[in-house]
C-alpha cells in the first residue's frame, strides 16, 4: 500500500468497503480505490475537499453519494464514462472531459 501525505493507494486490497479512517484523511489529493469489490462509497467522501483524483475503477458501484458533487475532481477522458457520471452532472457536479 502506497501512502504518503497527500496520496493513498488502496488498489486491489480486497476491501469490500472503505475503512472509516480513509474519510478522516482530509489532506488527500489522490485516492485509489480501484478493484476492491466496492458496491458503494460513503457520503463521507465529501469531507475530502482537497481530493483531485479519485480512482473507483473495476468496482461494482451502482450509484455514487451526493458528497461527490462537492468535490473538484478531474475525469480522465481516455476512460469509458460510467453510467453514474450523468447522475453527478444532474446533481450539479462539473465533469471535465
Amino acid at each position: 500500500m502506497q501512502d504518503s501525505s497527500s496520496h493513498l493507494n488502496l488498489w486491489k486490497k480486497q476491501l469490500g468497503r472503505v475503512p472509516d479512517s480513509v474519510w478522516q484523511q482530509t489532506h488527500l489529493e489522490t485516492l485509489v480505490l480501484a478493484e476492491n469489490g466496492l458496491s458503494e462509497v460513503s457520503e463521507h467522501i465529501g469531507r475530502l475537499k482537497k481530493l483531485r483524483m479519485l480512482d473507483l475503477g473495476h468496482n461494482t458501484l451502482t450509484s455514487v453519494p451526493d458528497g461527490l458533487a462537492d468535490l473538484d475532481l478531474r475525469w480522465v477522458d481516455t476512460l469509458i464514462p460510467q453510467s453514474w457520471i450523468a447522475d453527478l452532472e444532474a446533481r450539479g457536479c462539473v465533469v471535465y472531459r
